[in-house]
């Protein structure tokens, strides 16, 4: 019905009563480009992660693995492998932010050989892949894997 009705553009947004004028089922294109470009950067600062700590994202949140599975498989604690995880999950905030807004970064840690080892990982994930492959793949599969032992 909507398709056959022509609208003023501003009367797009809301009606009078401030309900969407048009339904929305569907994501705008620029939506999807940023979702897009966010999953890739999440994907490629995975996969830029430490072997260790992608081990335990990977292990953790795209395999859904307990964690005492995961520690035993490191030779590890559970504890040990939280610590892990709450590290990944900083270094993959500030990699996306490094990438996204870089405004949202965080001071420089004191320590020089820290701060390289993050200037390293934040061009890791930007040299991963280019701007075209983010924004054209539709769903980019995990293509990282995690070595059990056998």
């Amino acid at each position: 019905m909507f398709r056959a009705s022509v609208l003023n553009f501003e009367a797009l947004s809301t009606s009078p009563d401030g309900t969407s004028a048009m339904p929305a089922d569907h994501e705008t294109p620029d939506v999807v480009l940023v979702e897009r470009e966010r999953r890739a950067y999440l994907l490629d600062a995975v996969s830029s992660l430490p072997e260790r700590l992608r081990h335990v994202v990977i292990g953790y949140f795209f395999e859904e693995r307990p964690m005492q599975e995961l520690a035993d498989e490191l030779g590890v604690t559970e504890s040990r492998i939280s610590q892990m995880r709450a590290e990944a999950l900083v270094l993959l905030r500030d990699g996306l932010n490094s990438q996204l807004d870089p405004e949202l970064l965080g001071p420089q840690p004191k320590s020089t050989r820290v701060a390289n080892k993050r200037a390293a990982f934040y061009a890791s994930i930007a040299a991963s892949s280019d701007y075209s492959a983010r924004l054209t793949a539709r769903h980019r599969q995990v293509r990282l894997t995690t070595s059990r032992p056998a």
